[in-house]
């Protein structure tokens, strides 16, 4: 009886050598499936950016905010409510507000962080406008450089900026081109030019 019974359940060595096979499978595969998590974010907030970089610039599916409005936006909010003191947009002129020109499934209300230790300040929105989301569900931001003097300067060195997996915006605004070391985790994308230096 006793043979019986020793033979129809695990011992404790093979129970232990089980639960270790697990432990070590499941140490191969977790950080493989948090790398892959990370990518598939930054793969969607990139996505994001461009949609967004094509509502401001134009793109295949039509004419963009600066080709009706002549300029780029002050922040994010006016690609999805008319700008004070913008007209609407006028087919025999060719000019004026035809938004909302972002149509993406995640959109935020932004917030601004009066700490200022997170980076959103009131240089990118004011609490409670609507803004386009990055994939963690922050919003992103216009970023045009406070050392452009120049109107061309600010159209050629504006970026869309996501403040990244930490949530912090990094990228400096106080430079036409941040270097890439400056921008720490923020994922980047210029309006106008590639990310190359100038």
């Amino acid at each position: 009886m006793k043979n019986r019974d020793a033979a129809n359940g695990f011992t404790l060595i093979e129970m232990i050598v089980v639960i270790a096979v697990l432990v070590i499978l499941a140490a191969l595969v977790l950080p493989n499936l948090a790398d892959t998590k990370s990518q598939s974010m930054s793969t969607t907030t990139s996505a994001s950016l461009t949609a967004v970089r094509d509502a401001i610039t134009d793109s295949a599916a039509g004419p963009g905010y600066f080709g009706d409005m002549g300029q780029l936006p002050a922040t994010l909010k006016d690609l999805f409510v008319m700008p004070a003191g913008a007209v609407p947009f006028n087919p025999q002129t060719g000019r004026g507000w035809r938004g909302p020109y972002v149509l993406l499934s995640q959109t935020v209300s932004y917030a601004v962080d009066v700490s200022g230790k997170s980076g959103f300040t009131g240089a990118y929105g004011q609490s409670g406008d609507p803004a386009p989301a990055d994939a963690w569900m922050r919003p992103l931001v216009l970023q045009i450089p406070t050392a452009a003097t120049t109107v061309a300067d600010q159209k050629n060195f504006a970026r869309l900026v996501s403040a990244g997996p930490d949530g912090f915006i990094q990228t400096p605004a106080d430079v036409l081109y941040p270097a890439p070391a400056a921008r720490g985790d923020d994922l980047v994308l210029f309006l106008y030019r590639p990310d190359v230096p100038p």
